[in-house]
């Protein structure tokens, strides 16, 4: 009694043939691959260019905030709250709205160009100028709703 399974040899230029296809096929997935991920992982100039900007325009943003309570002769514990746990988020809104206008408007390269002793009077008339308007208000708005939420929160776990 013989055996049906019997090895079937492919010839040596299928293979080859094979061979080549199989290292073309993951010759392309590796580079793919790799340019995917270098692209993901990688933030472009002009978005860390952005993100730098935010970050100042932010630290701008609270110092002002800062200086302007402090110039008020009556700080209250209110005005406390606002500085310690609002304005931080305040400043992170308008900043990356504002930037984000720079950035529609294409002024972030000329903004970028300013010297860093002007850079902050540029930012403080920027944000206190027209153009930010809405986005201080859309801001503010949204910070004093946040403020809200967490007062009646809290007043609700006290009872």
């Amino acid at each position: 009694m013989q055996s049906n399974s019997q090895s079937y040899k492919l010839p040596f230029q299928t293979k080859i043939v094979f061979g080549f296809v199989l290292l073309l096929t993951v010759a392309l997935i590796s580079k793919w691959a790799f340019y995917s991920f270098v692209h993901v992982h990688q933030p472009s100039q002009s978005e860390q260019q952005m993100s730098g900007m935010k970050n100042q325009v932010a630290e701008i943003c609270l110092k002002e905030e800062s200086k302007s309570i402090k110039a008020a002769s009556d700080t209250n514990e209110e005005d406390q709250d606002w500085i310690n746990f609002k304005a931080p988020e305040y400043c992170k809104c308008v900043s990356t709205r504002l930037v984000s206008y720079w950035g529609e408007k294409s002024k972030i390269d000329q903004i970028t160009k300013i010297s860093s002793d002007e850079i902050t009077e540029y930012i403080v008339t920027e944000l206190k100028g027209e153009e930010s308007k809405g986005f201080v208000d859309f801001c503010l708005s949204k910070a004093q709703k946040v403020s809200s939420k967490k007062v009646t929160a809290s007043a609700q776990k006290s009872n």
